[in-house]
């Protein structure tokens, strides 16, 4: 018996020793494949340069992975620029940085978009700069009134993207909340569109209620109207009641809204409006601050020009819109230089109690809204 075994023993050594001189090896686990293929790729023409990247230098898995939240449809026009704008990061990191898109406000509601990027629920939204008005000042700079008129909103959303580049305090004070600001563009601006005649003169508002939501509220109630604040759905409502008789909107709105149905009398102040609001994209800071420096500027970079996009688009539709009412026999009367002039006081005052409110609680805002108003002064010219 010790015999066979003594047997059996030398010819399993004699096996390896074969195996071993001619290089035959067994297979090993796919998983340790891999890590030696990792170690050996610096030597290896036929190996990616890099681990974790294909053939084109794209990660094949991302890096960082964004959520996008935004309260419209995918279906809507308006709706491709940010798109597009998540599909250039992704191309240009080289997909390291991809951008899940949320529509429809399917993952944070309108109302909650700033706070739901402060408390990341999303990592970026777009929102209006107004839904900071009960938690920051600086915002609000784009929230005023303009007493000699304004250009249109392509020139005001470079004026505005030149004061987030410029006033220190628009981005420290957004970063104290949790978030930080991409980039920013105007809306088209305010007008008024009424069921009743022409607003020339600021005595033709006194007693008169009129629909707003901004900073105009302000110049009615300043004059002796009765501003009544409305929601998007509230405003045809209102105007059929007779709730109000007027409403101080954007073109664009009051297509939107179908308020074309309603109102056929349009005062414009001057071509650009008494008022253009600001929208913007913002960030949710923490994951600003843990994106490579190159990311950032790729990631502001497509948000900045998806602001310019945006308001060429807002431009489209504000012309068509105009010429809608045009087509459809209504009369519009935009008010000259001279006119404007009577009309400056009031807005100059409602400008004033921002600033005075901003001073009260520390904040000086002076030398940012002269700088504004010169900037659109030197637009309209």
């Amino acid at each position: 018996m010790k015999k066979a075994v003594a047997v059996i023993l030398v010819v399993c050594m004699s096996l390896v020793l074969f195996a071993g001189c001619t290089g035959t090896k067994t297979e090993e686990p796919a998983s340790t494949a891999a890590v030696t293929s990792t170690a050996t790729a610096a030597s290896s023409v036929s190996e990616p340069a890099e681990s974790g990247k294909d053939a084109n230098g794209f990660y094949t898995k991302p890096l960082f992975e964004l959520s996008y939240a935004d309260q419209n449809p995918a279906s809507l026009a308006i709706s491709k620029f940010p798109q597009d704008a998540a599909d250039k990061i992704f191309q240009e990191t080289k997909g390291a940085v991809k951008i899940n898109t949320y529509f429809s406000e399917s993952l944070v509601k309108y109302s909650e978009m700033l706070n739901g990027v402060c408390q990341g629920m999303s990592d970026i939204s777009y929102m209006l700069s107004a839904m900071t008005e009960t938690t920051q000042i600086w915002p609000l700079l784009w929230d005023r009134l303009y007493p000699e008129g304004a250009p249109k909103v392509d020139k005001m959303t470079a004026i505005y993207q030149e004061l987030l580049d410029t006033v220190p305090g628009i981005q420290e004070e957004m970063e104290k909340a949790g978030a930080h600001w991409l980039s920013i563009d105007a809306t088209p601006g305010r007008h008024l569109h009424s069921t009743k005649g022409f607003y020339i003169k600021p005595e033709d508002i006194k007693g008169k209620n009129i629909g707003a939501t901004g900073a105009d509220m302000l110049l009615y109630n300043e004059i002796g109207g009765s501003a009544v604040k409305l929601s998007t759905s509230e405003r045809y409502t209102s105007l059929q009641s007779g709730l109000i008789e007027a409403m101080s909107t954007h073109w664009n709105s009051w297509e939107s809204n179908k308020l074309n149905e309603l109102t056929k009398f349009h005062t414009e102040f001057g071509a650009g409006g008494i008022e253009l609001q600001a929208r913007g994209f913002v960030i949710n800071l923490n994951k600003w601050k843990s994106l490579p420096e190159e990311y950032q500027k790729i990631i502001t970079d497509a948000y900045t020009e998806c602001a310019v996009k945006l308001s060429d688009y807002d431009l489209g539709i504000e012309s068509k819109a105009r010429q809608l009412a045009l087509d459809e026999g209504e009369k519009i009367y935009t008010l000259n230089a001279t006119e404007m002039a009577a009309w400056a006081p009031y807005a100059t005052k409602a400008n004033d109690k921002w600033i005075e409110d901003a001073k009260a609680k520390g904040i000086d805002v002076q030398a940012a809204y002269d700088k504004l108003m010169q900037l659109v002064s030197e637009a309209i010219k």
